[in-house]
């Protein structure tokens, strides 16, 4: 369980994003060229995110197998497969050695694409912790991380309708998921070693 909630951290919550800066920052002292920095920068995002999908991947096998870890997994190993398909093919062109442009239409599909993949992947995660509570018969927040989701979906589509502020509260919501599906990850890693599921 562990393993999916850092997947989640990964692929789906931005750490990536906060890893960013500090990650760039390293690559200008050992990285001799703008272009090379700017290449190996973009490889690594995307192998990171990768990293996190390969997570939620082997985390999701790892759990007993329900409807929606099984899903989960699915789902995961074809974004992770994809990020490093894209990473690799920036890489490749951002180094001027291959030229491969995709139409603008296709790569806004793409985008479209993936991001509801990560949508369903953590709508199948939520669901999950729900089914195992009931069989690991401990305490595992799924309540909470189910009415915290329901709000972080429902606040960011009143906010694309009405006004971008509020997506700073469907942030809120989200991040108070992440903290019980943190809590829920170690409850579950403590359950008893006699328990048969």
């Amino acid at each position: 369980m562990k393993k999916v909630f850092f997947g989640i951290l990964l692929a789906m919550a931005g750490l990536v994003s906060i890893l960013a800066v500090p990650v760039q920052i390293l690559l200008m002292n050992f990285v001799p060229t703008a272009r090379m920095v700017s290449a190996v920068f973009t490889l690594l995002m995307y192998l990171a995110t990768a990293l996190g999908y390969w997570l939620l991947m082997s985390g999701s096998e790892s759990l007993p197998q329900t409807q929606f870890w099984h899903y989960a997994g699915k789902f995961s190993k074809i974004l992770c497969a994809y990020n490093v398909a894209m990473g690799l093919l920036n890489f490749v062109q951002s180094m001027g050695l291959f030229t491969l442009n995709l139409p603008t239409l296709v790569s806004q599909v793409l985008y479209y694409i993936t991001d509801l993949g990560s949508f369903f992947i953590m709508y199948f995660c939520v669901l999950g912790v729900r089914e195992l509570q009931y069989i690991a018969r401990k305490n595992l927040y799924a309540d909470k991380i189910y009415k915290c989701f329901t709000a972080w979906v429902v606040i960011r589509l009143i906010a694309s309708l009405l006004t971008g502020w509020l997506y700073i509260v469907a942030i809120g919501a989200y991040v108070v998921m992440l903290f019980y599906y943190g809590k829920a990850a170690w409850a579950y890693d403590k359950r008893n070693p006699y328990q048969e599921f």
